[in-house]
């Protein structure tokens, strides 16, 4: 699956995506406001409990653009999640085990209502469907 996301992340000092999500779990892919990095953790992805340093959590710096917002392109697969921040500026690639049928998306942002208008898309590759969420 293929998610192109454009974040405005407004005053929160958090936001971004949560993926390969069910009711007990999910992958965090996220923007710190205060360290300037997008964030990759897997710590409550489904299963990291077979070895003690895979429940991490990768970051990179990355720098909002001119209007304060972040772009980020997402490949998911079963396993492999594959992050294109600001046009492939930046890259981050990780490997998540999520539990049987988790296939949730979400948004986040922790300060709700103070961030801008957001588009985004996703398409499967096993079923060539898109499906488009567009919000204020």
């Amino acid at each position: 699956m293929q998610v192109d996301v454009v974040l405005d992340p407004g005053t929160a000092t958090t936001s971004g995506l949560t993926v390969h999500g069910d009711a007990n779990s999910s992958a965090v892919l996220g923007y710190d406001a205060d360290s300037k990095k997008v964030h990759a953790d897997r710590s409550n992805s489904g299963s990291a409990g077979f070895h003690p340093a895979f429940a991490s959590v990768e970051e990179m710096p990355v720098k909002l653009n001119g209007s304060g917002e972040l772009a980020l392109r997402v490949y998911l697969d079963r396993s492999p999640v594959e992050v294109f921040a600001q046009n492939g500026q930046r890259t981050l690639t990780d490997k998540v085990f999520p539990n049987a049928g988790a296939d949730q998306l979400g948004v986040f942002g922790n300060k709700v209502g103070q961030q801008r208008q957001q588009t985004w898309w996703m398409l499967s590759r096993r079923t060539g469907r898109a499906s488009i969420h567009h919000d204020a």
